[in-house]
């Protein structure tokens, strides 16, 4: 019989949440980040070995840049009330040290973004620009 103090697997998740703190300073080098992605796409295994996975690595205004562009649009083509639950994930994000945009699939109608900090990355999901 499980104790008190334990919840089920899916409450866990349910209940689990991230928590980032990012800033524009990072430990390691630019270029051992570009050689960690290269490394990860060359790597990762694929569907049918098509490997369909593509990076673009941005710093500085590059990086600020394309959040920049990603909040024009969110704000261009979102209802205000969704805007406003996305605008400060999105000032997070331009907050950190840079983006690794993965477009994983050729024929996608959405890319991924991963946030690199200082201690982890994670993700977001948007529409093509």
């Amino acid at each position: 019989m499980p104790s008190t103090n334990q919840i089920s697997f899916l409450d866990a998740v349910k209940l689990r949440r991230s928590i980032v703190a990012v800033n524009k300073t990072s430990s390691i080098p630019n270029e051992r980040i570009v050689s960690i992605v290269q490394d990860a796409i060359k790597h990762a295994p694929s569907a049918f070995s098509v490997d369909s996975c593509r990076a673009v690595v941005l710093f500085g205004d590059e990086h600020e840049k394309l959040w920049d562009i990603t909040m024009k649009h969110s704000k261009d083509t979102m209802p205000p009330p969704v805007y406003t639950t996305v605008e400060g994930r999105i000032q997070g994000h331009r907050a950190s040290y840079g983006t690794v945009r993965l477009n994983v699939e050729q024929q996608s109608n959405s890319l991924i973004f991963v946030i690199i900090t200082p201690y982890r990355c994670c993700s977001l999901k948007t529409p093509l620009l």
